[in-house]
Parts: structure tokens; C-alpha cells; sequence
């Protein structure tokens, strides 16, 4: 896997950093815990990373960077790779990292922590965890950073608290995929905190279909007002494509895919799904394209597959899996099966995308991405009848 990904982009240069995102980084007190929240392409994910490689160099060797997905870890890791900082082992996903612990604190409770279905196994995690804190001790770790902070709760967050003098987070409320999770477990941990106002990532309109989907209060703090996209040097599209069949649906995904790899060289595609069922769908037709080559399945399962390899182009993976990925340009597949998502799991598929956001549909669209989707019309009185 540890070959050189392909669009590695989100490892920002320093002269790309402005002002405040530079501050976080080198200028805020080393010794201090704090909440970084943005939305989408703000940069959270680089600061976090810039500000480990950061505490790294002042010789804090005892640090590990959490995410909550494992497609993210493994993206990161292969950034680190390629980039040689830090060290592989210091990223892991928050649930391995609990497993570890377990398996290291109390062995045998290890199998009643993995019992269940996620939910329930993270539970039980969190409850075994606060049982170990006061033997770990306050500077167990030097530091511990968490991307994707939303989908963590108060209890496994007032653990991390107990076990590091450094708590660095990052997140934000609008892409919380954990229902009885969020943001606000984290703002209540009363630690100093930085909004990032604008993003650099996400076409213009890409962001009009986010809004649509989680419009802003106030609507100054719309991804739209506040997006720094280069829109001339790259114009954005965001379609919504009514398909006569699924079979229909793979059809206009492959032309497209053809022409991307094409017109974005180097750069990433992003095929995304509602269900790990839908996964499979996919590479049973993508397996034998032309460019079956460059196509990468990140499937279920403890042993499926989630690396980045060194010539994959092109990305299929479940909506849940892909928080935190960007892609420049983004499929989002059988959106008629996301007539119950929850507006925070539309809201982080759509801004996968950086430039070109296509979503296909089959029978009735769920009316929220319809609406998000609609193009301006002027309906005649005729049209009525």
C-alpha cells in the first residue's frame, strides 16, 4: 500500500496556511487543549496533522492521532508515508485504539468489548475505558488528537481527558453520522476553541447543494459566502441524474468515469454508496472496464480492504466510509435508497466532492436532495394542467 497516492493535496504547503490555521499550528501554547471546528474543506484534518508533526518535533514521541473511520485513517497514513512525517503507528481509528487499550488493561474483558453491532461494541468500550483511566494516569499519552470529533461521545471523550495533559479536537456538528452524538460533547469539555470561517476545497456549485441540504444560521456562514474554491480555474457542476434503471445508473457512471480520469490527471474519483451491499454492485460492473486497474473497493468487514494504493484512481466506498475523504470528482449512486439519511449524512456525501458532484437516482429521489438538486424553472400556467 505504501506507495505515493495519487492527488496527496490536503498536505497544505506553508504558504497556503492563512493567518489563523498558521496560528493553530506553531503559535498556539504547546502545553494547550483545544477545539478546532470548520466545515467542510476548512482544513481541520491538516491543522490537526500539521499541529502533531508540530508537538512531534518538540520531542513529544508519545502522541497518536484518532479518527473515527478507518478509510480516513488508512488516507492518512499514506499521506505520512509519503511525506515521512510522524510515524504510521501513531494514527489509528478511535475503536482500535479502545480494543488496544483493552486488550492491554483488561484482557479479559477484551471479547465482552467486541460484542455486538458498532454502536453497542462502542459502548461497552467506553464503559471498560473509564474503569482503566485512573491506573493509565494523567500523562499516559503526551498528547492525543481526534479528527472527526462529532461522532465521539462525552464518555469516551472525558476518558481521553483523564489520560493526556494535550487534547487537541476537531469537528464539525454538520457532519455528525452517529445519531445521539455531536459537537457539543466536545464544546462541553470547556476546552479553548478556534472556528475556521472559510473553505478552500468545495466549487461553488457543490456548495449551493450543501446549503440547500443543511441551509445556515445565519446565512453569512453559508458554505457559499464563505468559500475560497478558484472557481475560474476550475468551474464546478453539481447534477442530479434520473435513471431508468440501476443497470442505467452504471452505464452513465463508467462514460463518466472515462472521461475523468481523462480531465482531472492524478487526481482522485470518488464512486460513493449507501450500503457496503452497494459496494459489491459496483465492482461487479466497474471489474471489467478498461480502467479496471486503477479502481479501489474499500469493503466491510475487520478484513476489507481500505488502502490507498499507489496507482488507484478512482474510489468506491460507502457514504459512512468516506467522511473526511475529498475527492475532486464525486458519484453518488442509488439515491433512492436514501430516502431515511438523516440531513448531516446527505450534507457530508455531496461535500466529498471538490469540483464535480454527479448523483444518480432511480424511481423517486428523497425530497430533500431533489430540492437541494432543482435547477431555477418558470412554470407556465399550462404546465399546471
Amino acid at each position: 500500500m505504501r506507495g505515493e497516492i495519487v492527488d496527496a493535496g490536503w498536505w497544505t504547503k506553508s504558504e497556503q496556511l492563512d493567518p489563523q490555521q498558521a496560528h493553530i499550528v506553531n503559535k498556539v501554547g504547546v502545553d494547550d487543549s483545544f477545539l478546532v471546528t470548520g466545515g467542510p474543506g476548512s482544513g481541520k484534518t491538516n491543522i490537526l496533522l500539521l499541529r502533531a508533526q508540530y508537538l512531534y518535533l518538540k520531542r513529544f514521541k508519545n502522541i497518536v492521532v484518532l479518527t473515527v473511520g478507518r478509510s480516513l485513517t488508512e488516507f492518512i497514513r499514506t499521506g505520512i508515508a509519503v511525506k515521512q512525517v510522524l510515524e504510521i503507528d501513531h494514527i489509528s481509528t478511535h475503536r482500535q485504539w479502545s480494543i488496544d487499550l483493552i486488550r492491554q488493561n483488561r484482557p479479559h474483558r477484551l471479547s465482552e468489548a467486541t460484542e455486538g453491532d458498532f454502536r453497542q461494541s462502542s459502548r461497552r468500550c467506553a464503559e471498560i475505558l473509564s474503569e482503566v483511566a485512573a491506573e493509565l494516569g494523567p500523562e499516559r499519552y503526551q498528547a492525543i488528537l481526534v479528527d472527526e470529533v462529532q461522532d465521539l461521545g462525552g464518555e469516551e471523550l472525558d476518558f481521553m481527558r483523564k489520560i493526556t495533559p494535550r487534547l487537541i479536537l476537531a469537528g464539525d456538528g454538520n457532519q455528525q453520522l452517529q445519531a445521539g452524538k455531536g459537537i457539543a460533547s466536545a464544546m462541553g469539555l470547556g476546552l479553548q476553541q478556534f472556528t475556521l470561517p472559510f473553505h478552500y476545497r468545495i466549487g461553488h456549485a457543490i456548495c449551493t447543494v450543501a446549503d440547500r441540504i443543511r441551509p445556515p444560521v445565519p446565512p453569512a456562514e453559508s458554505l457559499l459566502a464563505t468559500c475560497r474554491y478558484d472557481e475560474d480555474a476550475l468551474p464546478s457542476s453539481a447534477k442530479l441524474f434520473p435513471c431508468a434503471s440501476i443497470d442505467a445508473q452504471l452505464e452513465k457512471l463508467v462514460a463518466a468515469i472515462r472521461r475523468q480520469l481523462k480531465a482531472y490527471p492524478n487526481e482522485l474519483i470518488g464512486v460513493l454508496v449507501p450500503s457496503n451491499n452497494d459496494v459489491q454492485r459496483v465492482k461487479e460492473c466497474l471489474s471489467g472496464c478498461e480502467f479496471a486497474n486503477v479502481v479501489g473497493y474499500h469493503e466491510s468487514g475487520r478484513d476489507g480492504d481500505r488502502s490507498f494504493t499507489a496507482n488507484q484512481r478512482v474510489c468506491v466506498v460507502t457514504i459512512d466510509s468516506a467522511k473526511g475523504l475529498e475527492f475532486r470528482a464525486t458519484h453518488l449512486m442509488f439515491v433512492e435508497k436514501l430516502r431515511t439519511a438523516r440531513p448531516e449524512k446527505l450534507f457530508t456525501a455531496v461535500t466529498r466532492a471538490k469540483t464535480s458532484l454527479s448523483a444518480y437516482s432511480t424511481g423517486s429521489v428523497p425530497p430533500l436532495l431533489d430540492a437541494a438538486f432543482a435547477e431555477p424553472a418558470e412554470p407556465t400556467l399550462e404546465d399546471l394542467f
